[in-house]
């Protein structure tokens, strides 16, 4: 195995460990609910952290959790190969995005 696969263990300690910092008022609101919606988008998605998801506009993501069958309009210039493609958003991905 390689040390690039995250594991839904993985994911849920960091869901857990920002949880707990903003239980202890670590972090404010306002950041544990966009680290949250970061950790799950990235989980769900799969979408590369710095070549693709630090391109998104905030437009895009509003755009898509307003659909009915949220996607994200990756465009080309947000992708590593270039390529524009949809990405599907799940519902928990949505319910996180929403407050933000």
């Amino acid at each position: 195995m390689t040390g690039r696969i995250v594991t839904k263990e993985d994911v849920e300690n960091v869901l857990i460990t920002i949880s707990e910092a903003h239980g202890r008022g670590e972090i404010d609101t306002h950041h544990y609910l966009n680290y949250k919606a970061m950790v799950l988008f990235c989980a769900f998605t799969r979408q590369r952290p710095l070549a693709t998801i630090a391109r998104f506009t905030v437009g895009q993501l509003r755009e898509a959790v307003r659909m009915e069958q949220p996607v994200v309009d990756v465009l080309p210039w947000q992708d590593k190969i270039r390529m524009q493609h949809y990405c599907p958003l799940h519902p928990q991905v949505v319910e996180a995005i929403l407050p933000c």
